[in-house]
């Protein structure tokens, strides 16, 4: 009874779904159906095929469960990840630079935090250093290291190749007499008004260039007598201007003053030589460094042309500001009190605080253009020694006379390499054309004097001209090859020197081109 009961009820199950499925796709049995789903596929095959895409299906959502689940747990954890606790920083934490504040760096993202402040202070000290030393290097360096580069400009970087002969001797500062001159009349004018100081004897060495570090310097050795003790101070103060560290030290700080005021007084004037000179601006620029090199292109030539008695950038106005600034003086400070701390601050400068520094009328565009034009190169002291004269044995020493011996190194910048190329290759265009394959050497020089012997010895002329063409060209080819074994051992600016020699030979016997 429970069998048939059984069998029944699945018959009946059996036809109940039959009769559902015939009314739902149309009639037909269910194992016809099959066959219409299955697309006549075998059901064995059919039913492997779901299986697998089943379990395919069912691994791929085990992978996704797995990535999910990993996901949450690295999320849970993320905090941790952000700890720098949980990181070996003991490197980082020990550098001088961040030790004190490593404790407060709790997490990557304060680090980072940390990281962007101290690149942008970084960045505002820079810019800032950048304009502070655009006042030395756009200026003072000229003055105070010059290049043994004369022949070219260091604003407008022309070159001068018309620096020979007489006209090289006339404007190089490098020369013997040249030196002679400029020293003994630092050491005689450094008693002006005071006493006398004079040259007894005078020994200049050679230029010594130095490739290492790109800066040349000249030995001198000066003997000297002043006739008073005040005399003999104030010679010492003029040696020591631009020996002494603090004194160096004031002159720069004296000059950024001057270029704060002119900035302020005088943009209308400024941007009025920066299209004289065409200076243009990078946008982006500091405004105040582009100011810079504008006043410091002027303030150099005005200094060095002889018969410029005025300025745009200067008048007595603008100095007076300078004084203030550099004294750091109250707007409500007296004018005498004001320049008496002028005075006292600079008073090792004689030569600005006692010249400027006097409230009096003079022209103190002149008196300022006068210190900065007599303000000597970078010095160092060697030795200095002095006694009273008399002690010394000096002959007809005046009373309270004093005699002495002061050593020193001249400093200065040294031709570059870029330089003697540029140099090099103006000197071969002059005498070969431009284009020209041969460089201007004494090599090449050498042949063209034999080639020119050459042709003159193929000619049956016997004149007087041509004997005497053959011997100047015989005595030149003699000297180059003789230059020729000393050159490899001569300094970069002597080099040069001998190039401009070798040209100006050339062309005295017409074997350049141009």
């Amino acid at each position: 009874m429970d069998m048939e009961h059984s069998a029944f009820n699945l018959d009946t199950i059996k036809e109940k779904l039959n009769s559902w499925f015939s009314q739902a796709v149309g009639g037909g049995s269910l194992e016809g159906k099959f066959k219409i789903i299955s697309l006549g596929i075998k059901r064995d095959s059919y039913i492997k095929a779901l299986l697998s895409l089943g379990a395919v299906a069912a691994v791929a959502l085990g992978l996704i469960g797995f990535a999910f689940y990993q996901n949450v747990s690295l999320n849970s954890h993320l905090s941790d990840l952000n700890n720098t606790e949980n990181y070996n920083l003991q490197s980082f934490k020990s550098d001088s630079l961040v030790a004190s504040d490593a404790p407060e760096l709790r997490t990557l993202d304060q680090m980072v935090d940390y990281y962007d402040a101290s690149l942008g202070i970084k960045n505002k000290v820079k810019a800032e250093l950048d304009f502070k030393r655009s006042v030395y290097s756009d200026f003072l360096r000229n003055l105070l290291l010059p290049s043994l580069n004369i022949w070219k400009n260091p604003y407008t970087e022309q070159v001068d190749l018309s620096l020979l002969g007489k006209k090289y001797l006339d404007n190089n500062p490098y020369q013997d007499v040249t030196l002679l001159q400029q020293w003994g009349g630092i050491i005689r004018d450094s008693g002006q008004n005071i006493g006398v100081n004079e040259v007894v004897n005078m020994q200049i060495g050679e230029i010594v260039e130095e490739k290492e570090t790109g800066f040349f310097h000249i030995p001198i050795s000066i003997d000297f007598k002043s006739d008073s003790k005040r005399a003999f101070l104030l010679l010492v103060d003029k040696l020591s201007q631009t020996s002494n560290v603090n004194n160096i030290g004031l002159f720069n700080d004296f000059t950024f003053h001057l270029f704060e005021v002119i900035r302020d007084k005088k943009p209308t004037e400024l941007a009025t030589l920066a299209q004289q000179y065409k200076i243009s601006q990078i946008s982006g620029d500091d405004q105040r460094i582009f100011n810079n090199k504008v006043i410091s292109q002027h303030l150099y030539e005005f200094i060095k042309d002889k018969n410029q008695t005025s300025s745009p950038l200067l008048d007595a106005q603008v100095i007076d500001q300078v004084i203030r600034h550099s004294a750091s003086c109250s707007s409500n400070e007296s004018q005498e009190s004001c320049y008496f701390r002028f005075r006292d601050k600079y008073r090792s400068l004689p030569s600005l605080a006692y010249t400027i520094g006097q409230r009096n009328g003079t022209n103190k565009v002149l008196l300022l253009k006068d210190f900065y034009k007599n303000i000597p190169p970078l010095i160092a002291i060697e030795s200095f020694v002095f006694d009273k004269a008399e002690d010394t044995g000096m002959t007809l020493a005046e009373q309270g006379a004093y005699a002495g011996r002061v050593s020193f190194k001249i400093y200065g910048r040294g031709i570059s390499d870029s330089d003697a190329e540029q140099l090099g290759q103006l000197l071969t265009t002059q005498c070969y054309g431009s284009g020209a394959k041969a460089q201007l050497t004494l090599e090449s020089a050498l042949q063209k004097v034999n080639d020119q012997l050459s042709r003159l010895s193929t000619t049956e002329n016997s004149s007087e001209g041509k004997v005497s063409r053959i011997a100047n060209l015989i005595e030149l080819k003699e000297d180059f090859e003789e230059d020729i074994k000393e050159y490899p051992n001569l300094s970069p600016y002597a080099q040069i020197i001998k190039k401009f020699e070798v040209l100006r030979s050339l062309k005295n016997l017409s074997l350049c081109q141009q």
